[in-house]
């Protein structure tokens, strides 16, 4: 794993504000993100050559998680993709260096095909918890069942996500949308309220859990499909199901203890068998909860292991994601 962003230890005593709401009410987030908008006649089946899951079978108001990755299968960019009528739409987690943007446009080249940045012109938001459905409807007047459907209301644009909700609005009417949201029963939320719930649910985050060091198998199979043609990284991924397998995969740990630790090695015995990448304590899972990366023979569910940092040692166990489905979900 490369160099990701660590986060400090926290005391037991330091639970997010709002934290408890989560069951019943919902948490409204503001979130930094990449919101690209590819156009053309060609849109889809050059879309189809460079991301890993099948972007041509999604009808209008569909989408599916994807990746974009390296000719060596690594990961590049964590995605929605959203399927409209006579555009194409991309989610992605913000990365400056390098920009999603510049990744794509370089392989775009006789296509028929425009890709533009669309992030300066609309704010991000996460509406997550358990009220998250009837506050929606009420106010932008949206239903969505399945993961990763879609729908233009306004001049927002809302999607279903493992968590929750994502509302991408025209930057000129997301204080008015963020005023009616939380009139309607939304408070806002911290990050560390977000971190924590992520972590919860399971989901990596770039920068911290996921970087280009990453194979996209490591991460589960949710953003790829095996059945599709030819794309970037496909021959990587391919080998490592059908003719091999994963060095480490993503998984889930229970930590002892009330205290957090920060990112570090995990060791089984005497031997390090992966690290630890980021960690909270959750009050609903029942205590320190952290994602990391397991080497092959150490990354079964029920493995006793140990969080490494200085002279200290954490006992841990292994256990299957999610830690918890998220109220909205």
């Amino acid at each position: 794993m490369g160099k990701l962003a660590s986060r400090s230890a926290k005391g037991e005593d330091e639970i997010p504000e709002h934290y408890d709401k989560l069951e019943t009410s919902a948490v409204l987030f503001e979130r930094q993100m990449d919101w690209l908008v590819l156009s053309g006649p060609d849109r889809v089946s050059w879309l189809q050559g460079m991301v890993s899951n099948d972007v041509a079978r999604l009808r209008p108001g569909q989408g599916c998680p994807a990746a974009h990755l390296s000719p060596q299968g690594k990961v590049m960019a964590l995605m929605a993709v959203l399927a409209d009528r006579e555009h194409v739409w991309i989610l992605a987690e913000h990365q400056p260096d390098p920009e999603l943007l510049h990744q794509l446009d370089r392989l775009l080249i006789m296509e028929d095909a425009a890709l533009e940045d669309r992030s300066p012109d609309v704010r991000v938001f996460s509406l997550i918890g358990g009220g998250a459905a009837p506050i929606l409807d009420s106010v932008l007047a949206v239903r969505l069942d399945a993961l990763y459907d879609h729908r233009a209301s306004g001049d927002a644009r809302v999607l279903r996500t493992p968590i929750g909700y994502d509302l991408v609005v025209s930057r000129g009417g997301a204080d008015g949308l963020r005023s009616r949201m939380e009139a309607a029963g939304a408070v806002p939320g911290e990050e560390s309220l977000r971190e924590i719930v992520w972590i919860e649910r399971g989901i990596p985050r770039w920068g911290v859990d996921v970087d280009p060091t990453v194979t996209l198998p490591e991460l589960g199979e949710d953003a790829i499909d095996y059945e599709k043609g030819c794309y970037v990284g496909q021959e990587a991924v391919a080998k490592i199901r059908y003719l091999g397998h994963v060095n480490r995969a993503l998984r889930g740990l229970r930590i002892d203890g009330d205290l957090v630790p920060e990112p570090g090695p995990i060791h089984r015995g005497d031997r390090e068998a992966g690290r630890l990448t980021s960690a909270a304590r959750s009050p609903r899972a029942g205590g320190v909860i952290g994602l990391g990366y397991l080497r092959r023979g150490s990354d079964a569910p029920g493995t006793e292991v140990e969080i490494v940092r200085g002279g200290n040692r954490r006992a841990g166990v292994v256990v299957e994601l999610p830690f918890l489905v998220s109220p909205s979900a």
